[in-house]
């Protein structure tokens, strides 16, 4: 089976503001390990023109964000928020799923043959060899995944494209009625004290959300998030409701019906684990021969992917620093045990595209994670020379 891999970088007040051209590619990088010796391609939709050609040089397949957008204003007028989020970022959320299927239905039209798209943000790691992942999530649903396969919602999802044109069209659907945008959004649980938000945000309620009741004590924030749980559920069979404000008509079509999976559906019986919880307060996280591993209540389980959320993602280059040295260390090895055909430095190859035998190596080392170590060995050695100072004055 072919996987083309889809990162989707918009410009908004929440894209990570201190990364570099080094950090995008670590993460271009860091998906390249996972996917290494299979029939994949990978894609990075973005709105940086300096940086396009730097992608392409490394071998991926590269889209213009900001053009395929223009294709869409007419979604941008029909679109309603009712987010806590920042307004910019929240409609991009949504319009990425646009962009995303006019992009893929342009790379078929050239006479690519498309299998698999999994769309990923790009604060997300894979822990294990993405082949290793799929089998996992196949054995635990028992049969091979349907045509759209919900990973870890809004973060990993995978389709084919008639189901990702399904979802932009559901999208269009929503939106072009005020009478659906409300019947969609009050199916959603998600409710928040309304008089504990923002006055900005309590005024784009007020004005521009159409669940919103004047008086109301709660709100329900709505996400792309929530639109991709209330899609699946129209199109699950087992779910589908006898709602007649949600009747289908319009651009949507649901003809024939999709079948959808959902990772939740097999958690329990996964061979790995899905964590959002990288800062150690809960699920610590350890590298160990190239697989994340989570150590919690005593037990060592493999990871299946990690979604850095909010500050979290500061952590991200550490993460890869850390496959960046083991996996050196691994070609160091092989070098060696062919008589050290070249130095060290020799490692940092020309990339080729995602699976050959070459590849590029991030060229720049994670500062702030070196100072950490440092600052950590320092205290180390303090904590150290203090104990011995201890002893020696007891014996005294």
């Amino acid at each position: 089976m072919r996987f083309d891999f889809v990162f989707m970088q918009f410009e908004s007040e929440h894209v990570i503001p201190y990364w570099t051209e080094h950090q995008y590619m670590w993460v271009l990088w860091a998906l390249r390990q996972r996917v290494r010796g299979i029939d994949a391609r990978i894609h990075i939709i973005t709105y940086e023109n300096a940086l396009m050609p730097s992608f392409r040089d490394q071998g991926y397949l590269v889209g213009n964000y900001t053009e395929l957008a223009l294709q869409h204003t007419a979604f941008q007028a029909m679109y309603r928020p009712c987010s806590i989020n920042g307004l910019n970022y929240e409609f991009q959320c949504f319009q990425r799923w646009n962009v995303l299927n006019t992009y893929m239905k342009a790379f078929v039209e050239a006479g690519n043959e498309v299998e698999r798209i999994v769309a990923l943000d790009l604060d997300v790691l894979f822990g294990l060899p993405w082949i290793e992942v799929w089998e996992k999530v196949e054995r635990a649903y028992g049969a091979p995944l349907p045509d759209h396969a919900t990973f870890l919602y809004g973060a990993i999802e995978v389709f084919t494209p008639r189901t990702l044109e399904s979802y932009s069209n559901f999208q269009y659907w929503m939106y072009s009625d005020t009478d659906r945008i409300k019947a969609v959004q009050l199916q959603n649980n998600h409710a928040m004290q309304y008089d504990r938000m923002h006055p900005t945000i309590q005024e784009r309620f007020r004005t521009q959300c159409p669940s919103f009741t004047e008086g109301d004590k709660q709100i329900h924030h709505f996400s792309d998030m929530y639109a991709i749980m209330w899609w699946t559920r129209m199109i699950r069979p087992r779910l589908l409701r006898n709602d007649t404000t949600m009747s289908i008509e319009g651009r949507y079509d649901t003809a024939p019906r999709i079948q959808e999976f959902s990772y939740r559906d097999v958690a329990e019986r996964l061979e790995c684990v899905s964590t959002h919880d990288v800062k150690g307060t809960r699920t610590h996280v350890e590298l160990r021969n190239g697989i994340f591993s989570s150590l919690k209540n005593g037990q060592i389980s493999p990871i299946c992917w990690l979604h850095f959320v909010g500050g979290s993602k500061a952590h991200i280059p550490a993460y890869i620093d850390g496959m960046i040295h083991l996996r050196t260390t691994t070609l160091q090895q092989r070098r060696l045990e062919a008589e050290e055909v070249e130095e060290v430095g020799a490692l940092r190859g020309v990339g080729a595209g995602a699976g050959a035998g070459a590849e590029t190596l991030p060229s720049q080392l994670n500062l702030p994670t070196l100072l950490l170590l440092a600052t950590l060995l320092i205290g180390l050695w303090m904590g150290v020379r203090a104990h011995v100072m201890a002893r020696r004055s007891t014996h005294l």
